[in-house]
């Protein structure tokens, strides 16, 4: 039996989680975009403070290269502020799969049910079969 067919017979049950974990990145898509906006605002605004005072003859002038220049310092601050953010969501989603998520099903924590007690019989006949299958001996001729 291969492991893999195990998952065919999950109840209807989990089927519901699934729907609930796109729920949830769906929201947590919206907080990281509203979180974004924000923050990337308020930078755009200290930012106007800070760097257009020293291209005033610039923008007076409208030189391209110039106009360039304040670009750069707009396109460089966006950048790193969303791979900043977008790096800190996707460790704050990993820290909590590793919570849910085991890698082998005899280390789940739950109480025992029928979908862990299944997962369960089919890991420990799929080792079997790994351990006689790796162990056979070859006949002599």
């Amino acid at each position: 039996m291969h492991i893999g067919s195990i998952y065919s017979r999950i109840p209807a049950e989990c089927e519901i989680d699934i729907k609930k974990q796109k729920r949830d990145s769906r929201l947590r898509s919206i907080k990281e975009v509203a979180f974004d906006v924000a923050l990337g605002c308020g930078i755009a605004t200290a930012m106007n403070y800070t760097i257009l005072p020293h291209y005033i003859e610039t923008i007076q002038t409208g030189e391209p290269l110039g106009m360039l220049t304040i670009s750069f310092w707009y396109v460089a601050a966006s950048f790193i502020r969303k791979y900043v953010i977008r790096r800190w969501f996707v460790n704050m989603k990993n820290r909590r799969k590793k919570k849910v998520k085991p890698k082998d099903p005899s280390t789940i924590t739950l109480k025992p049910n029928e979908l862990q007690r299944s997962l369960l019989k089919a890991w420990e006949k799929y080792t079997r079969t790994k351990r006689l299958n790796t162990t056979k001996v070859a006949k002599k001729p």
